[in-house]
């Protein structure tokens, strides 16, 4: 049911700009309506854009066991789990649901775009009855097990040339390397990668077109949610702001 899901919002969404971002780094399925069953790992970024919560976002990792339909796990920051199903076609469309119990909340549509990316439309549910909808993308990031970090990532550049530009996505890192990609509600990819420094601090970099984009923060603690914060630069030299991020996982 939609109360028993988690809906970020924000009051800087109310004026949200989505950035044209490059391709992403991630190899990725080149045909995901091949059959194959090995367990896959993606990540989703939603945002709702009109009716209950417009200005939400949904953005969690998904562990899934992938052929022609697929079956597996939506998590979210707060440890919150869903159940997924879906299916892909031979044109390459996919559908798809996530469900607490027997009670589906969210149902969605949409298509292949690029070699393991996704993007389309969803619906909320109450109770069977629609109370919102909204756009979103997904992205497979490795196998089952595949050593993935994710972040749910927020930032708003607060001064400067690019004042008003938000970053609202997905962040999926290779724990090993550190390298990745970033992706929005609306399906644009950039390369990122991150620094942990010894102190336990973070340097996030999100490499766009027009120049780098620089996230420094500190380890913060939200409860159970766990991430970090700090400050926003780039890509214009006088760009700065703030930004916010929690992990999420890719369990079953």
């Amino acid at each position: 049911m939609l109360k028993k899901t988690r809906l970020v919002v924000s009051p800087l969404l109310a004026c949200m700009i989505f950035l044209l971002l490059p391709a992403i780094s991630f190899a990725a399925p080149n045909h995901p309506t091949q059959p194959f069953t090995t367990p896959a790992l993606a990540t989703f970024t939603g945002l709702v854009t009109h009716g209950n919560n417009k200005g939400a976002l949904i953005t969690g990792g998904l562990s899934l066991d992938v052929g022609g339909a697929f079956v597996g796990t939506f998590n979210e920051t707060n440890g919150a789990k869903s159940s997924v199903q879906g299916q892909f076609d031979q044109q390459n469309n996919i559908t798809f649901t996530f469900s607490h119990g027997s009670e589906t909340y969210l149902t969605a549509q949409g298509t292949l775009f690029a070699p393991g990316k996704f993007t389309g439309v969803f619906q909320l549910l109450d109770n069977g009855r629609q109370v919102a909808s909204g756009i979103w993308s997904w992205q497979f990031v490795g196998p089952g097990g595949a050593p993935v970090v994710g972040l749910a990532f927020g930032g708003v550049t607060t001064s400067g040339p690019d004042k008003g530009t938000k970053y609202y996505g997905a962040i999926a890192l290779n724990d090993q390397t550190w390298t990745g990609s970033f992706h929005t509600p609306n399906g644009r990819f950039t390369d990122a990668s991150a620094q942990i420094m010894k102190s336990g601090n973070i340097i996030i970099t999100f490499h766009f077109p027009s120049g780098d984009v620089i996230a420094r923060g500190k380890p913060i603690v939200n409860g159970i949610e766990t991430g970090y914060d700090g400050s926003l630069s780039g890509p214009k030299l006088k760009d700065h702001g703030e930004w916010r991020a929690y992990f999420f996982s890719f369990s079953f």
